[in-house]
Order: structure tokens, then sequence, then C-alpha cells
């Protein structure tokens, strides 16, 4: 008998860097900007910034996905916390150019299956058809408020690192719809992804 395969949290960058050291090991899916790429012998790691917010994703995983400085993609993996920073890692500020739109592809590992169920609604880019089927009614989770400049990082932590396990470009994504989307989501489905991150909130007011 098989376990099925719990679905990632999806996340805006920050709320990954709000609670992300609370979330080691747990699968996750979020969407950034790439402003650099750190292409090693053994490891390619890839910062993303979206919302005056930074991350470094590793992509080691991700063979032969085509990654360009600039473009906007949706990662999805698990959530590392680096050891040494478990209790020291915080906020630190960062200010992060968008760089140009060369491209580069990584050639290492092939890609694990993801997390997520293939169903997600999430998934569907970059125009999300929103459910609007009956459901219990449930408090809304609300996200922070975009920021449409991708070009300047405020807000980072090098504790926490994605490991992604799939990769994909979505420019051209309406990043406003998608928030408003994701929202909807969180409301309508109480699936156990959206019952975690509710959780994890709930705490951090405490």
């Amino acid at each position: 008998m098989t376990t099925a395969q719990q679905a990632a949290l999806v996340l805006s960058l920050r709320e990954v860097l709000a609670i992300g050291m609370n979330l080691d090991g747990v699968a996750v899916r979020t969407l950034g900007r790439i402003t650099s790429i750190d292409i090693q012998p053994t490891v390619t790691r890839v910062d993303i910034a979206h919302d005056g917010c930074m991350l470094t994703v590793d992509a080691t995983l991700l063979g032969a996905v085509r990654l360009n400085v600039g473009g906007l993609f949706q990662f999805s993996g698990s959530i590392n916390v680096d050891s040494p920073h478990r209790e020291t890692g915080t906020f630190l500020p960062s200010r992060v150019p968008v760089g140009s739109t060369t491209s580069v592809s990584t050639s290492l590992t092939s890609a694990t299956a993801s997390t997520a169920s293939s169903h997600d609604p999430m998934e569907v880019a970059p125009n999300p058809e929103l459910d609007h089927r009956d459901h219990p009614a449930r408090p809304a989770i609300r996200m922070f408020p975009p920021v449409s400049d991708d070009s300047v990082v405020h807000v980072t932590n090098p504790a926490i690192v994605l490991r992604a396990k799939t990769g994909r470009c979505v420019d051209g994504m309406d990043l406003r719809l998608y928030s408003e989307a994701l929202e909807i989501r969180r409301q309508t489905f109480q699936d156990p992804a959206t019952q975690a991150l509710a959780q994890f909130q709930a705490e951090m007011q405490q």
C-alpha cells in the first residue's frame, strides 16, 4: 500500500522567509524572477526575487531546464535550513539588480517527481482558473501586498534554501491575478497544505 505524497505549500517569497525557519524539510512551491545563476561542478544555485524579497534555490536536480537571468520562474521542492544558521538565521538587507537576459542551461541530475498534485489549480499558469464550488467557510489567509519592482531586494535569509525538484519558466504570468487566485484558493479549499499554512501563521501570532 502506498502513501500519498503531501501537496506542496504554495507560498510567496515573503511568506517563505517569514516562516521558513519552521519549514525544514517541508515541500514548498514558490516563484520569483531570477537575479543570478551560479553553476559549480557539483551544484547549481539561483537567486530569485519578488515583492522585495530574495530566496536562494538549489537547482542542481533540474537537469536540462533552461534558466535565464531576468526570467520569471516557478520552483517546487523542499525547504532546507542550513545547520549553522538554525539558531542565528535572520533577515538581512540586500540590494540585487536584475541583470541581463543571457540564458544558461544546466546539465546535471534529472529532476525528481513533483510533490504537488497534478490537478493543483495553482499549477495552471499564467491564467489560473478559479474554482468556485461550494466549500465549508473558513477564515481567509491573506498574502502580503505585492510590490511591482523586482529589481531591488530588501529582505533575504541565507539560512533558508529551496532544494528544487521541478522548475519552469512562467514569463508573462499576471502576478496580481496569481496572488488573487492563491488567496481565493486558500479561502475555498480545505487541503492539508492550506491548513498547515494557517497553523504556522496562527503560531506566529501567539
